[in-house]
Order: structure tokens, then sequence, then C-alpha cells
């Protein structure tokens, strides 16, 4: 279940644009899982995201995000 929506809000919140569609509005998702709140990222313009499934703090979606080849 989808708790809440956050945008970036400073450089060490920032992230890339999107590496399929290039859109810059890409966003921070905290949803309710079985184990506790979670993070994931996700791009607003063709809805791809990183979601590992473990991550409880939004660096470490950030890293994945930023990261990715």
């Amino acid at each position: 279940m989808l708790e809440q929506i956050v945008k970036p809000i400073n450089e060490n919140d920032a992230l890339l644009p999107c590496p399929f569609c290039g859109c810059e509005e890409v966003v921070y998702m905290q949803y309710k899982h079985d184990s506790g709140m979670r993070w994931k990222v996700f791009c607003c313009g063709c809805a791809a995201q990183i979601d590992p499934g473990y991550a409880q703090e939004k660096g470490v979606v950030r890293e994945l995000w930023n990261k990715r080849v």
C-alpha cells in the first residue's frame, strides 16, 4: 500500500533523469511491506522504477537509481 510520494528537495536527495525516457520527473515512493516501510524510485514519464524490496531508507534506492548503467 502506497504511503507517500516524495519529490527530491535538495542536491543530497537528487535523482538523475530516467535512463529510458529521459523524464526529469522522478520521485521517491514509500509503501507498506509486510516487514515494515520500504522505499522505491519511480519515473512519472514511463513508470520505470527501482524497488529492491528491502530499502528502509531513501538513500538506498537513490544510490541504486543514480548508479545504474
